[in-house]
């Protein structure tokens, strides 16, 4: 008989292109010039301030995000590394709670 261990990361696997160090730079550059995109883009003046601002958010937001991936990606690892199996399970509603969550939980697996 062959024992196994097994980790759960719950969740949903964030894309590796977050982790991409060009997509990082297009996304600082992207904030630290959001005044300059937003001028070559030909915005009305009037509007120049809050669209550099949603420029600003959306790079931000990227890189809150590539933080996530890249410790997502650093557990993933870490857990591949210490189990004989390791799975990544999607997000459930709620939290696992009761036999009817582990049994949704199996059917998504397999």
């Amino acid at each position: 008989m062959t024992r196994l261990s097994f980790q759960f990361a719950a969740g949903l696997q964030l894309p590796a292109y977050l982790r991409d160090r060009d997509a990082r730079a297009a996304a600082e550059r992207m904030r630290d010039e959001a005044d300059d995109l937003t001028a070559a883009m030909k915005i009305a003046e009037r509007d120049r301030a809050a669209f550099a601002d949603v420029l600003r958010e959306i790079a931000d937001s990227f890189l809150g995000y590539r933080a996530l991936a890249t410790r997502q990606a650093e557990q993933l690892a870490e857990f591949g590394s210490s189990a004989d199996l390791t799975l990544l399970v999607p997000a459930l509603e709620e939290g696992v709670s009761s036999i009817a969550d582990i049994v949704e939980l199996g059917q998504r697996l397999w």
